[in-house]
């Protein structure tokens, strides 16, 4: 794949939360699927029995590198996995251009941190 889209989330009482079922295995077969250069989203949900490092590291777990994208407004995050993802910093300024070229309100908020880089 170079892409691939899926949403597991669902209302609660609390509000839309990741159900447990979709962190109990990890998604190595999208890894393993992805093309040369391909990239796989995640976006993680608030769950009251799976803390945010958590999720992390196990949605993760299959990807060479891995960033987490936040916007402080929200309560998801976005995982983004890949055999080679660019520095957090260098995709920061392209989202931040791409998001300003099209007038979005998100230009500038979004925060990435690297995860991790093998």
């Amino acid at each position: 794949y170079s892409g691939r889209r899926a949403d597991l989330s669902g209302p609660t009482s609390r509000g839309v939360l990741q159900p447990a079922a979709s962190l109990q295995t990890p998604p190595t077969p999208l890894a393993t699927r992805l093309r040369p250069g391909g990239t796989a989203l995640f976006n993680l949900l608030p769950s009251p029995d799976h803390p945010w490092t958590e999720q992390t590291e196990r949605i993760g777990e299959p990807f060479a590198e891995v960033i987490v994208v936040r916007e402080p407004a929200y309560d998801n995050r976005i995982l983004i996995g890949s055999r080679e993802l660019p520095a957090a910093g260098i995709l920061a300024g392209q989202l931040h251009a791409h998001l300003e070229e099209i007038g979005s309100k998100r230009a500038g908020k979004l925060r990435l941190n690297t995860v991790r880089r093998r």
